[in-house]
């Protein structure tokens, strides 16, 4: 399955779970653990079970999971990163960041998730037109402007690289 296409399937499912999932997130003590939990457990189901084969694991989505003390992870706590989804530009080598407004190199970035833009910096809410990077820094690229590509975490590599 084509990596790209995944992602952004994924980006409009999470687009179209909010309005149900809202109700949640308003009606529980830690919204934002909640959201976490809710982001990995969907990122682990339906992406990485369909993008790794057998004894693969992706880097954790976003800030990851808080519900199984240290791992980030919400099935398999245990496992490490084995893969994870670096970005490239789309047209072109450098692309705006809307958080710097300036034109960067985004090959290579790490995925961290989707958000959106809200006064000059982003949070994890609809329409989710944004996708967070990171490399030395991070990078709030339009989704448009980026492809999405699977690829194996060195083993001297160890931990995930967040």
């Amino acid at each position: 399955m084509e990596v790209t296409k995944s992602i952004n399937n994924f980006r409009n499912f999470i687009l179209h779970s909010w309005e149900g999932l809202s109700f949640f997130l308003n009606n529980c003590d830690d919204p934002e653990e909640m959201l976490n939990n809710w982001l990995q457990a969907n990122w682990e189901i339906l992406i990485e079970s369909t993008l790794t084969k057998e004894n693969e694991y992706l880097e954790v989505y976003g800030f990851g999971a808080d519900c199984n003390g240290e791992s980030s992870r919400v099935c398999y706590p245990d496992k490490l990163p084995t893969r994870r989804i670096l970005c490239y530009p789309t047209n072109g080598k450098l692309v705006k960041d809307y958080l710097s407004n300036e034109n960067v190199d985004i090959a290579n970035c790490d995925f961290m998730g989707f958000v959106s833009l809200d006064d000059n910096y982003y949070k994890v809410k609809p329409p989710f037109d944004f996708v967070l990077l990171s490399k030395d820094s991070q990078f709030l690229i339009h989704f448009e402007d980026v492809i999405f590509v699977l690829e194996l975490i060195p083993v001297s590599a160890g931990k995930s690289s967040r």
